[in-house]
């Protein structure tokens, strides 16, 4: 009897499920939100040493009004691109593309910085090896600005939202692209044809140095950020409390932001992230 029970906890209460109830839960209208169009998405990831943006993924690949178009990965290791293979393959995207910055190498994390977190995507792209990008095959990543080329070029115009969780080199990279053979747009011209809003999770509100921004190339940020479009929403990746700060993952919020509008809203509220426009 005891492992029966024992089973149905395990059953009901999986991270998914919980956060399916919460949506129901604080969802004020879920019929309208069923019937609203699907959102195609492309996440820019720095998927590396930590869980934050492997939540992010499997939030991006489970909401059920989303179409994920791409992932790209910010940083050059191929255990990133190769961990986020298997994420999406796990929630239902076995073919999607990934991107991976070149020049790509095959570094493994290590923190010295606060000697707290520990090696992660190598051992999740080993261990649930699958998807498009598969254990060890980094040759099957696509170069990320083609990689956005090509999906913004396939898209209806002002329907892709792009969440950026990380650093700006593939971004920066987008915006200097020239015209191929997937659009005749310069970067700047097929952004505007096609995207729909950017969501940064970077910065620290109202003011100061936070990874993201500076922890790459400070020229890169800004070369997305400032002259970007019209409308940048940054949240705050400095959660209000050392509760939080432990607890949260910081990525979470910022990716259903970019997904479900209002009620994401109310969701990152509750996850202590601040807004600036």
């Amino acid at each position: 009897m005891m492992n029966e029970f024992a089973n149905f906890l395990n059953a009901t209460f999986t991270p998914l499920r919980v956060y399916k109830y919460a949506i129901a839960y604080f969802s004020l209208s879920g019929a309208n939100i069923r019937a609203a169009p699907r959102k195609n998405i492309i996440v820019d990831t720095d998927i590396f040493s930590d869980v934050d943006d492997a939540a992010a993924l499997l939030l991006a690949a489970t909401l059920e009004d989303t179409n994920l178009l791409a992932v790209n990965v910010n940083v050059n290791s191929t255990y990133s691109a190769i961990a986020a293979s298997a994420i999406v393959n796990h929630y239902g995207y076995p073919n999607l593309p990934i991107g991976l910055r070149r020049p790509y190498t095959n570094s493994s994390f290590f923190d010295t910085w606060k000697y707290k977190v520990g090696e992660y995507a190598s051992k999740v792209g080993y261990h649930y090896s699958g998807g498009s990008v598969p254990w060890f095959d980094p040759e099957k990543t696509w170069d990320p600005i083609t990689l956005y080329r090509k999906s913004l070029a396939e898209a209806d115009d002002h329907s892709v939202s792009i969440a950026s969780i990380g650093f700006f080199e593939n971004l920066s990279g987008l915006l200097n692209s020239t015209s191929d053979k997937y659009s005749h747009l310069d970067g700047y011209g097929l952004v505007e044809r096609k995207v729909k809003e950017l969501v940064v999770m970077g910065g620290q509100y109202p003011a100061g140095h936070e990874f993201n921004f500076f922890g790459d190339n400070p020229i890169t940020t800004a070369h997305v950020t400032v002259p970007y479009i019209k409308s940048v929403c940054s949240t705050s990746a400095q959660p209000p409390t050392p509760t939080l700060r432990e607890i949260s993952s910081y990525n979470q919020p910022r990716v259903t932001l970019c997904l479900r509008g209002l009620l994401a809203q109310k969701l990152a509220e509750i996850a202590g992230a601040e807004e600036s426009f």
